[in-house]
């Protein structure tokens, strides 16, 4: 069953988030997930969302993928660049069966 994660990022230095961004992209293809949203929140309808923060959200076809991306070793040298660089959120959601 495909999962999804949706990441809430706070960025406080859009140049070095940029790379970081870049070297996930190469990494979340690899593990088969691919990107159905990335960017600003376009509007709210209902509670409250912080508009500064950007969100991503990618599919992966199974929830093991995306906990191997996770604890990979090239995600945990990838995560470096993000240090002191943005506030991540970063949860699971579970895919429908059709």
């Amino acid at each position: 069953m495909a999962a999804y994660m949706l990441v809430s990022a706070k960025i406080y230095n859009p140049n070095q988030f940029a790379e970081y961004g870049k070297k996930m992209e190469q990494l979340i293809k690899i593990y088969s997930g691919e990107y159905l949203a990335k960017g600003s929140i376009s509007d709210i309808l209902e509670g409250y969302f912080d508009k500064s923060r950007k969100i991503l959200i990618a599919k992966y076809p199974t929830l093991e993928q995306i906990h191997d991306m996770w604890n990979s070793e090239e995600y945990k040298k990838i995560k470096k660049i993000r240090k002191d660089v943005a506030d991540v959120d970063v949860i699971i959601i579970d895919g429908i069966d059709s």
